[in-house]
């Protein structure tokens, strides 16, 4: 497996970058400072405008402040369902309604079937990329 080391700070790019990486990784950061409209594509429900709303601190990539509703039920079987087909497991409360005419659709509210609630903090993405350098056969050989 190749060692990759993060850079000196939170947030900021590996060691090495190629002129191409480099300019990938800066195109990321403006997307993910971003603030979206419904126009380039928010909504209609969302968490938040921007995904440092959620992922900020201390820095662009970090956990949150704020905490998010996940939910799900238990299957007969004992499994997870993430009820996908009433929104996905994560509550997204707020709605473009007032952002955007002719929206009436209202935020999310965790489904009456939901046997599952849970509050919690967003996490961190740092290092998230570097998944990529780790080959396929490395992560399933580590499966349980």
């Amino acid at each position: 497996m190749a060692n990759v080391h993060a850079g000196t700070t939170l947030g900021g790019p590996i060691a090495n970058l190629t002129s191409l990486e480099t300019t990938l990784f800066n195109t990321g950061v403006v997307e993910f400072d971003k603030i979206w409209d419904p126009i380039q594509g928010l909504g209609p429900v969302f968490t938040q405008t921007a995904c440092t709303g959620c992922h900020s601190q201390p820095t662009a990539g970090g956990l949150s402040t704020v905490s998010v509703t996940h939910f799900g039920k238990t299957n007969l079987d004992g499994t997870f369902n993430p009820l996908t087909e009433e929104g996905g497991d994560i509550q997204q409360p707020k709605s473009t309604t007032k952002l955007r005419n002719g929206c009436t659709l209202a935020g999310e509210t965790v489904p009456a079937d939901a046997t599952i609630v849970a509050r919690r903090l967003s996490i961190p993405l740092f290092g998230d990329g570097l998944i990529n350098s780790i080959s396929e056969a490395d992560i399933l050989s580590n499966a349980v």
